[in-house]
């Protein structure tokens, strides 16, 4: 079962597990098609308006009405939904720049993306505000709390491996295997039902679940 974090008459707000695609090719399993079946005698209609890399879990919205899922959809669009993550890295990335500005681009015929220079034009932009630091000495890691304020593919996890410290778990842009360290823990919207500034905030899935730390 899909653990629903909180339930409106216009959408939702489900724990994603991490290693399930947000939505897939037919036949493939897909956190919708689980949401689907699971809320088939209840749900009419229902829409992804933003996705979590597969590996990565954590909080995710659903939209149950065509309505929400157009006003949510426009929402990221715009730019007018806070995101936060919880990452641990490798290293000692206590003095890592907080506010990330990079220019992104998709790797041809690769599900992988790459640092672009100012001149590359199929590059775009991508800002993460780091909002907290903690390193912890006995493991060389360090925790971080991520705030992207676009979403490109991988912004996350390129950015963090390009400054030195990947994200541990993080197979594609490390070389760490195991779970990946990354998570979204919270997001904040305007209600599509009234506007209203609305945070969904899972507090049970604060840091990593294999990283072997506490809040």
């Amino acid at each position: 079962m899909i653990k629903i974090l909180q339930r409106e008459p216009t959408w939702l707000a489900a724990e994603k597990p991490a290693g399930l695609p947000t939505q897939a090719a037919q036949g493939v399993d897909s956190l919708e098609i689980q949401l689907r079946a699971q809320l088939a005698d209840s749900v009419e209609y229902l829409a992804m308006p933003h996705r979590l890399d597969v590996p990565v879990g954590g909080v995710i919205l659903v939209a149950t009405t065509k309505k929400a899922a157009r006003l949510l959809s426009e929402q990221f669009a715009a730019r007018k939904i806070d995101k936060t993550y919880h990452a641990v890295v490798a290293g000692d990335a206590s003095g890592i720049e907080r506010c990330w500005k990079d220019r992104i681009r998709k790797i041809a015929d690769h599900p992988k993306v790459e640092i672009a220079d100012e001149t590359a034009s199929d590059a775009k932009s991508a800002v993460t505000r780091v909002e907290n630091v903690d390193y912890d000495a006995a493991g060389d890691r360090t925790r971080l709390i991520l705030k992207p304020e676009t979403g490109r593919m991988h912004q996350l996890r390129i950015g963090s491996a390009s400054r030195g410290f990947p994200i541990l778990g993080d197979s594609l842009y490390g070389d760490s295997a195991g779970e990946i360290q990354l998570r979204a823990v919270s997001i904040e919207f305007h209600d599509p039902s009234n506007g209203k500034r609305t945070r969904v905030d899972a507090s049970e899935l604060s840091w990593c679940p294999s990283s072997g730390l506490s809040k």
